[in-house]
């Protein structure tokens, strides 16, 4: 863990299988957690608040008091179950709702749950000239595409994140999450390498929960002025497969450089930035 105070944490949807991990192992690393969730929990390892994230007043009162804000609430139904237009316009409103709060109180630090599927469409060859495809490694700065109602609601949500720390004194990232896991030999067990689309679901990256974990109680902890975007991932992919067996299906993709390809993520940046590293 980064050395750095402890803080007092808000974190939203907080009854999900990512927010049930990170309210316990965040507890445990020292930090005040406060959690809230729409439906109540009662086997939650942290009592939660019912909250409703739609509810502009009510998002207001559970964020005033806290350092920091980790933003997981939304609907997670990448395709769109049961209505794409409403899983789009709620996850915006509940992040501009969580945003709105966190200006409004002065929390300093803001986290918002992103994901893969804000850039997976770049991954796939569509036919689409006009676009520039992206560079291999991915990371952070790949640039958004996504290919459902679902991924451009993080997109538009990284993209208030970036305006508001533009326009007042806030720490905001963004994490691209990526298939998260117990264990990339838990995925490898469930999954499995389909010949005509390994790509589904954006299954080249994972990171496991406790990677997860350490890298939010990093960013707690160091001073982040500004906007970023990360996109963390473990070295192994969720498939658990070789490089070369993804790489025939990535040949529209250039190479940031003549180097052969180690890994399909590229985390330096976050690791200069924070000291976090992903688990080898």
């Amino acid at each position: 863990m980064v050395e750095g105070p402890p803080i007092k944490l808000l974190i939203t949807g907080a009854a999900g299988k990512i927010g049930t991990r990170l309210c316990t192992a965040l507890a445990e690393a020292g930090h005040t957690v406060s959690a809230t969730d729409i439906l109540p929990a009662p086997s939650s390892p942290i009592p939660i608040t019912t909250c409703d994230m739609l509810d502009r007043a009510a998002v207001a009162q559970c964020v005033a008091g806290h350092d920091a804000v980790l933003h997981l609430a939304g609907h997670s139904k990448p395709n769109g179950e049961p209505d794409p237009v409403r899983l789009h316009l709620e996850n915006i409103a509940m992040t501009a709702h969580v945003i709105e709060a966190v200006i409004g109180a002065g929390v300093p630090k803001l986290i918002f749950a992103s994901s893969i599927h804000a850039i997976i469409g770049a991954l796939y060859t569509s036919g689409n000239l006009a676009l520039a495809p992206p560079a291999l490694p991915l990371d952070g700065d790949t640039a958004p595409r996504p290919r459902s109602l679902y991924g451009l609601s993080k997109q538009v949500g990284e993209e208030m994140l970036r305006q508001a720390a533009d326009q007042h004194t806030l720490e905001a990232v963004a994490l691209r999450l990526p298939y998260c896991v117990e264990s990339v030999a838990w995925a490898r067990e469930r999954l499995r390498l389909d010949p005509t689309e390994p790509l589904r679901d954006g299954l080249v990256a994972a990171l496991t929960y406790r990677e997860l974990a350490s890298l939010v109680d990093a960013i707690l902890r160091t001073p982040l002025p500004g906007y970023r975007c990360y996109f963390p991932s473990h070295h192994r992919n969720a498939l658990d497969a070789p490089l070369s067996a993804l790489l025939p299906y990535l040949a529209h993709l250039p190479h940031k450089q003549a180097a052969p390809l180690q890994f399909l993520v590229d985390t330096s940046r976050i690791t200069r930035e924070t000291g976090w590293s992903p688990e080898r």
